[in-house]
């Protein structure tokens, strides 16, 4: 007995179909390449931030409210004083409480103290906690050398200094903003705040 031919559609397939699958094929593609560019691009502004090699900004020119104030935070007092950041060089770490970050980021700010005075700089420093929770100083250590003030007012100390969020590492100069960094504070930032803070 003959062996039966496979039986077939006969006839041409609709162009529509071609069409069709030619653009799913191009619109696959070009996701698949914005979303291989736009990981990347994430994913190295996320390694930057970590590294510590992320963006610096500055505030030239913009200086201190006049009379602005702060509260100090101390065991048992809580004194109202004005910060003298007209006079010297001021690094502002300004954290919170409640930010996982800065618990991430508290040995790098230690770092960052230590580097400082052993490069000789006189440099005042202060931890700034933005929401004035740390009233017993349970989230920032004891540090000599470092005062903990929170802000009397934290929209004008926001508008002020430009911080967008925590952590952030600001240096002051003649009472105006001379670097604002966000987030990790790694080698490449810790060498270059030292550098903007040495007298």
């Amino acid at each position: 007995m003959p062996e039966r031919a496979p039986e077939t559609c006969s006839g041409p397939v609709p162009r529509y179909r071609d069409t069709a699958a030619t653009l799913a094929s191009v619109l696959g593609a070009g996701a698949l390449v914005a979303g291989l560019a736009a990981s990347a691009f994430y994913g190295a502004r996320l390694l930057a931030v970590y590294r510590g090699s992320f963006w610096v900004t500055a505030r030239p020119g913009v200086s201190a409210p006049v009379g602005s104030r702060f509260v100090e935070n101390r065991q048992g007092s809580r004194d109202t004083l004005a910060l003298p950041l007209s006079t010297h060089p001021t690094l502002l770490l300004v954290y919170s409480s409640s930010c996982k970050v800065c618990s991430d980021n508290m040995p790098r700010w230690l770092d960052l103290v230590e580097e400082l005075r052993r490069s000789g700089s006189t440099a005042t420093v202060y931890a700034v906690d933005l929401d004035g929770r740390d009233s017993l100083g349970e989230f920032w250590p004891d540090i000599r050398g470092v005062t903990r003030v929170s802000p009397a007012d934290r929209d004008a100390f926001l508008k002020w200094t430009g911080v967008p969020g925590t952590p952030t590492s600001a240096v002051v100069r003649a009472g105006s903003v001379d670097a604002v960094m966000v987030g990790i504070v790694g080698p490449h930032r810790r060498r270059y705040l030292v550098s903007r803070l040495r007298i």
